[in-house]
């Protein structure tokens, strides 16, 4: 389970419309960037369009681009390009309501809006957000179709690897980007808040398919149940960093998805933890657990704001139902055991752990450091400050 992200759209520009370009040693490399940037324009519309999308072609289309767009952060922090006019970037930010202040909106402006800033840092940003929000849909993409099919290990571990990337992506913005570009006029999709809660819920929808690859391998319930609380504990970490943000700024089902999947994964460790202590004969704990699980559960499947967390509780709900049926069936026949209170239940909950890791991600070397320029410098964009 993951969030099914929305393809960011561009505004169409040509780049020597605010660059001197004509006597400039960079020439070719600001023409070269205008077309490569109109490529990466033309896949992201096509897969906004489409119902497949080709994954490899439109992940290439941002890398063929990110060295570019790398070069002209690197020209304009070195002064290397004279600027003819201010840079102006426009982009339909997926996670954004409005930028406005929330007195000034009404409730015909709560879409995602077209935002347009005048930062280079604005324009690497949302490239690297959306090269992250295409790995995670092919991940999503893969994920479910292996829950329909045969469950390929090889599969999902592809899936997995690809969400740890897109953390990592994320991570980076985050951390890198996000202080370099102090502006007032940021969009909420590239604040440290948004982006550090992209990269723990990439996260853990990595985790939760090594949940699923444990459960292939017969794990203990125990330690199902602390992986599923991990998950839990990264969803609610990035609805904190939300919640720290104003009211009616983040996209409603972007927030809703966050919430269920709470739930969700709290509902799911609570299984595993019926189940461990089932195996243990501790009878009383097992029906407090599943009974949690179960209403949980029920409510999800009935009232989740997300079709997709509702479609995976409405799955589990069946074999939850199921073992509530039996433990409490055993109990009331055979063990006799008390069963807990829920605030007797939250202090045999567990820690979470986890077991991936967001893979670092490393930017390349941009173009901008051709024979033709004089010299060539080799450093990345933005080394002073991070490298």
């Amino acid at each position: 389970m993951s969030y099914p992200f929305d393809y960011p759209s561009l505004s169409s520009l040509s780049f020597t419309s605010f660059i001197k370009a004509n006597d400039s040693p960079y020439a070719s490399h600001i023409n070269e960037a205008t077309g490569l940037r109109e490529r990466m324009r033309g896949q992201l519309k096509a897969a906004r369009k489409s119902t497949v999308v080709d994954f490899p072609k439109l992940l290439q289309a941002i890398e063929d681009y990110l060295p570019s767009v790398l070069g002209l952060v690197w020209a304009i922090e070195e002064q290397e390009i004279e600027l003819s006019s201010n840079l102006e970037f426009t982009w339909r930010c997926i996670l954004t309501y409005d930028v406005r202040p929330p007195m000034m909106q009404s409730f015909k402006s709560m879409k995602k809006p077209k935002v347009t800033c005048h930062s280079i840092y604005y324009e690497l940003s949302y490239t690297l957000l959306a090269y992250g929000f295409v790995l995670s849909n092919w991940a999503t993409c893969i994920f479910q179709k292996e829950v329909q099919l045969n469950q390929d290990e090889a599969k999902l571990n592809m899936a997995a690897e690809l969400l740890c990337k897109a953390s990592g992506v994320f991570n980076y913005v985050s951390e890198n980007i996000c202080p370099k570009w102090d502006s007032g006029e940021k969009p909420i999709d590239c604040t440290r808040e948004v982006t550090t809660a992209l990269a723990r819920i990439t996260l853990a929808d990595a985790q939760s398919i090594a949940i699923r690859r444990a459960l292939q391998r017969k794990s203990s319930h125990s330690l199902l149940a602390k992986l599923t609380i991990g998950v839990a504990n990264n969803y609610e970490f990035s609805m904190g960093l939300i919640s720290s943000l104003p009211r009616h700024v983040v996209c409603s089902i972007f927030k809703k998805y966050i919430g269920d999947g709470i739930i969700y994964h709290q509902a799911i460790a609570k299984r595993y933890l019926a189940m461990d202590a089932y195996e243990n004969q501790k009878v009383g704990i097992a029906v407090g657990f599943i009974k949690e699980a179960k209403e949980s559960l029920g409510n999800l499947s009935k009232h989740a704001k997300s079709d997709a967390v509702a479609l995976h509780a409405e799955r589990e709900l069946e074999e939850v139902k199921e073992l509530y049926s039996l433990y409490k069936r055993i109990n009331d026949t055979v063990s006799y055991e008390p069963v807990p209170s829920k605030a007797e239940l939250t202090t045999l909950i567990p820690g979470g752990r986890s077991v991936l890791d967001a893979k670092p991600f490393s930017l390349p070397k941009h173009t901008f450091n051709a024979a033709d320029a004089g010299e060539s410098s080799g450093e990345y964009p933005l080394s002073r400050a991070y490298y």
